[in-house]
C-alpha cells in the first residue's frame, strides 16, 4: 500500500515537472514575439513648403463675347437667304431679303407720279419760255409798260393773301417712317388738270399780261413745285423702307444660328439670324450668396469643355455680379476662355474649377496623417528610430490636404503610413519615403 502511494507520488512530481517547463517554454516564445512586435515598420516624407486651396466646380454654358440678333425692321416673306451657318460676314453683308408688296407698290406709284409732275411742270415751263418772248399789242410792254387806262395787275404777294379755292395747301411730310410702314401719297390729280387747262390757256394767248394770265402761272408753278417736293420726300420715305427690306449684318462676325428659310416668314418680333464674334469666348455660371464673397477675379480658374478636348483651358474671370439673377436668386460670373483655336461654339456645356482661399508657402500635409487623441490634433515624427507624438494646429482643410500652422516644421521626418499603430517613443523602422 505504501508503494503504491509512494509510486504515485513520483508521478504527479514528474508530470508537474513536465508541465512545468512546458509552460515556462511557451510563455518565453510568447515573450520574443511580443519584442519582435514593438518595431513596427513606417513610411515617411520630410515636411516642406507647399500650396493648398479649395476648390469647386461650376457648370454652365459657353456664349460669344457679341451676338448680334438680327430682327427685320419690317416683317414680311423670306425672298432668299444669302447665309449659312458658318459663314464668315462683315458689316454690311447682305443677311437675307424680306418681301413687302405694299412698300414695293408705293414705291413704284409714288415714282410713276412724280415722273408725271416733272413733265407737266417741263411743259410749263417751255411754254412760259416760248411765249414771254412774244411782242405784246396795243403798245404794251410785256416786261414793265401798263397802260394808264388798264387796271394793275395784282403782285404775286397780293394773291398769296387772298384765299383761292384752287390753292391746295402743302402737309407737312414727317421725316420717319410710321411704325406701320403706310406711306401718305400725296393727291396730285387736282394739280395735274390744273396744269394743262394753264397750258391750254396760254397757246390761246399772245401775251402773258393778258386776262391776268400770268399770275395763274405764277400760282401754277408754286403749287406744282410743292407737289413735287411733296413726292421727293414721299419717294426717300418708300426708298429707305425698301432699302430695310435688305437686311444687312450689323457687325463682323460668324453665322451661328439662322431661324428663317426661304418662303417663310421673317417676324420684327423673333431673331431671324444670329452673328456672333468668336474671337472670345466665355462660360458663364452662377453662384450662391456664400460663395459669390469668396470669388474675386484673380482668382485660378480652369475650364472643361467635353466637346471640344479632354484638356482643361486657362480661364479668366472677367465680370463678377453684385446682384443676383431675378429667376434663380443666383450671382453670374463671367469667365473669359482662352483658346488659340476656334473649336469653341455657343451653347457647348463645360464645367468652370475657381479655387479660393488659396495659401502659398505653408506647411500641407495630407489629410489622413493628423490623429484625434484626447480631442487633441496629433502627428507622429520619426526620430532615431524612435516614433515622437507631437500635438499640432490645423488651417485650412481641403478634405484632401490639411494646414499646419503649429507643431511642425521644415525638415521633420513626419510619418505618412503606419501612424495608426503607433504611441510615443514606439520602436519603428522605416521601410519606405524619404531617410
Amino acid at each position: 500500500m505504501e508503494r503504491k502511494i509512494l509510486w504515485l507520488i513520483s508521478i504527479i512530481i514528474i508530470l508537474s515537472m513536465i508541465l512545468g517547463g512546458c509552460k515556462s517554454f511557451f510563455k518565453k516564445d510568447k515573450v520574443e514575439v511580443k519584442e519582435e512586435d514593438e518595431i513596427i515598420p513606417v513610411e515617411i516624407e520630410k515636411v516642406g513648403f507647399g500650396r493648398i486651396y479649395e476648390e469647386l466646380s461650376f457648370a454652365g454654358r459657353v456664349f460669344s463675347e457679341k451676338d448680334n440678333v438680327i430682327i427685320p425692321n419690317i416683317p414680311g416673306n423670306v425672298k432668299r437667304v444669302e447665309v449659312e451657318v458658318g459663314d464668315e460676314v462683315e458689316a454690311g453683308d447682305l443677311l437675307f431679303v424680306v418681301e413687302n408688296e405694299e412698300i414695293e407698290k408705293n414705291l413704284e406709284t409714288i415714282e410713276e407720279a412724280l415722273k408725271e409732275l416733272e413733265k407737266q411742270k417741263a411743259r410749263l415751263d417751255e411754254k412760259v419760255n416760248s411765249l414771254g418772248n412774244m411782242p405784246s399789242r396795243g403798245g404794251i410792254d410785256n416786261k414793265s409798260n401798263i397802260p394808264e387806262n388798264k387796271m394793275p395787275v395784282e403782285t404775286p404777294e397780293d394773291n398769296a393773301s387772298k384765299e383761292s379755292p384752287r390753292d391746295l395747301p402743302v402737309e407737312e411730310i414727317p421725316n420717319e417712317l410710321p411704325t406701320d410702314v403706310e406711306i401718305e401719297m400725296p393727291e396730285i390729280d387736282v394739280s395735274i388738270d390744273r396744269i394743262n387747262k394753264i397750258i391750254e390757256d396760254i397757246e390761246k394767248m399772245p401775251s402773258l399780261y393778258e386776262r391776268g394770265v400770268i399770275e395763274e402761272v405764277k400760282a401754277a408753278e408754286k403749287e406744282l413745285n410743292a407737289k413735287i417736293g411733296e413726292l421727293q420726300m414721299a419717294k426717300k420715305q418708300a426708298e429707305t423702307a425698301y432699302e430695310k427690306l435688305e437686311v444687312k449684318s450689323p457687325g463682323k462676325g460668324t453665322v451661328s444660328y439662322i431661324g428663317i428659310h426661304e418662303g417663310g416668314i421673317a417676324l420684327n418680333t423673333e431673331p431671324s439670324i444670329l452673328v456672333s464674334n468668336l474671337e472670345k469666348m466665355y462660360i458663364e455660371i452662377n453662384v450662391t450668396d456664400r460663395i459669390v464673397n469668396k470669388i474675386n477675379k484673380e482668382a485660378t480658374v480652369s475650364v472643361g469643355i467635353p466637346a471640344v478636348s479632354g484638356e482643361e483651358l486657362k480661364g479668366t474671370i472677367e465680370l463678377i455680379s453684385i446682384s443676383p439673377d431675378l429667376k434663380n436668386g443666383l450671382y453670374p460670373i463671367r469667365i473669359l476662355i482662352e483658346s488659340g483655336d476656334n473649336q469653341l461654339k455657343p451653347g457647348m456645356v463645360g464645367k468652370a474649377k475657381i479655387r479660393f482661399n488659396e495659401k502659398e508657402d505653408v506647411i500641407v500635409v495630407k489629410n489622413d496623417v493628423v490623429l484625434d487623441k484626447n480631442n487633441n490634433k496629433i502627428i507622429y515624427i520619426e526620430k532615431d528610430g524612435k516614433a515622437v507624438e507631437r500635438k499640432v494646429s490645423i488651417g485650412l482643410d481641403t478634405g484632401e490636404k490639411v494646414e499646419i500652422t503649429s507643431g511642425l516644421k521644415k525638415g521633420d521626418r513626419l510619418i505618412v503610413k503606419g501612424q495608426n499603430f503607433l504611441r510615443n517613443d514606439s520602436e519603428v523602422k522605416v521601410i519606405g519615403g524619404g531617410k
